[in-house]
């Protein structure tokens, strides 16, 4: 047996186990993207309605924005 197909023969678990270990982590960053993109959509959707009263009275982008990072000061998206 050729020392490269020892070497290869011998990387072969710990290549899989890589493999899994990162299609695993792909799946859970995507799932957590959907959560958090779905907890925003709903509670933004409550507050539709007092959002377009602001934006009717005249509130800028920015005012608006900053209103929704105030009830909401967990949210990821406030930060961008």
């Amino acid at each position: 047996i050729p020392l490269e197909q020892a070497i290869a023969a011998s990387i072969v678990a710990p290549r899989f186990y890589t493999l899994l270990l990162g299609s695993f982590a792909v799946v859970a960053l995507v799932l957590a993207s959907v959560g958090v993109y779905g907890t925003m959509a709903f509670l933004v959707g409550q507050q539709r309605k007092e959002i377009g009263i602001r934006a009717a009275l005249g509130a800028c982008d920015t005012r608006r924005r900053r209103h929704q990072c105030s009830v909401y000061p967990g949210a990821s998206s406030c930060a961008g």
